[in-house]
């Protein structure tokens, strides 16, 4: 199979942080609500009960950081020249030739991560992503590229393996036809 010609994968630490201090918060009144049941119920309980409680509550917060983390670490976007595979615990091929359109946006948790979602319409978003404006233009060029050049869905054939190099595109030379695979040209 082709190695892809980029590969961009999600910043963890724009998904690991927020999700941390949205758990923190979520703690923090999961622990209030114990307490006013508590005191509702007047029900006393002394101070190494509190500790467990919270210690339970910490427990929980850290596994929920765990799954987010182990559920986008491998997260990777491969650009090939005709398609996007997206790796990880969903895996599909976005073609270019299917994207009517490429939307770069930002949340305040991008802006302070220099991170962005970059969707591709109809259906799909690539969130999280560093180095965006380089990503975004990349994109749409190879969006550009492949309806100029009118690539087709061949996601079986590329599966398979049994499509290894295909022509790109052919210029006419001096010499006759230089053929592209893959970006690199070979005169015929």
């Amino acid at each position: 199979m082709n190695p892809p010609q980029y590969e961009v994968r999600q910043s963890l630490g724009r998904i690991i942080i927020p999700s941390f201090f949205h758990l923190v918060i979520l703690c923090m009144v999961l622990y209030l609500g114990i307490w006013i049941n508590l005191y509702l119920l007047k029900i006393k309980v002394g101070t190494d009960v509190h500790i467990m409680i919270i210690l339970a509550i910490d427990a929980l917060m850290i596994v929920q950081l765990l799954i987010v983390w182990f559920r986008h670490k491998g997260v990777r976007y491969d650009f090939f020249l005709n398609r996007i595979d997206i790796m990880g615990e969903d895996p599909k091929e976005i073609y270019y030739a299917q994207v009517q359109y490429v939307n770069m946006k930002r949340d305040l948790w991008d802006k302070a991560f220099g991170t962005a979602t970059l969707e591709l319409s109809p259906s799909f978003a690539m969130p999280y992503v560093r180095n965006y404006p380089g990503v975004y233009t990349y994109l749409t060029k190879l969006i550009a590229y492949a309806r100029s050049m009118g690539f087709a869905p061949q996601a079986q054939a590329y599966r398979q393996g049994t499509i290894l190099a295909q022509p790109v595109h052919q210029v006419p030379d001096g010499r006759g036809y230089a053929v592209s695979y893959n970006h690199q040209f070979y005169h015929h």
